[in-house]
């Protein structure tokens, strides 16, 4: 009797799975670049200081930042793109890491514009975030 529900299980999670899968699509390339929602208010209020805390943040508290933006998403792409000049190097840095976990496409223009950064470690997290992505420009 275990068998047959143990099947059933495996079969229910497939099918539930099957619907969270996306492909890859021409149409995200078509979009106009650097037209993005951007946040305003309280959420704009608190993208601004998570980014103005990127810089004295390490380890945990640094990874949960940086996730917490990603997770904004969009909203927070505006934001990030003027963060790519802040004068800190681990800003520049960690904003690199957080578009490789939005994999937003459209950003992939105005990182490629930065892989010329002056420090190393900001070049090779723009470069991996751009290849993340599916583009070879880095």
């Amino acid at each position: 009797m275990k068998a047959p529900s143990r099947l059933i299980a495996v079969a229910l999670t497939m099918f539930l799975a099957a619907g969270c899968i996306t492909t890859y699509s021409e149409e995200v390339d078509k979009e106009e670049p650097g037209k993005y929602e951007k946040a305003a208010g309280f959420l704009a209020e608190e993208i601004n200081t998570r980014i103005y805390n990127l810089q004295y943040q390490a380890d945990v508290e640094l990874y949960q930042n940086m996730r917490r933006l990603a997770y904004i998403g969009e909203p927070a792409i505006p934001f990030l793109l003027e963060a790519l000049n802040h004068e800190s190097p681990r800003t520049r840095g960690s904003v690199a890491f957080i578009f490789g976990l939005i994999k937003d496409r459209r950003t992939i223009p105005d990182l490629v514009k930065h892989l010329d950064d002056k420090v190393p470690v900001v070049r090779y997290e723009i470069a991996t975030t751009v290849c993340v992505m599916g583009s070879n420009e880095g």
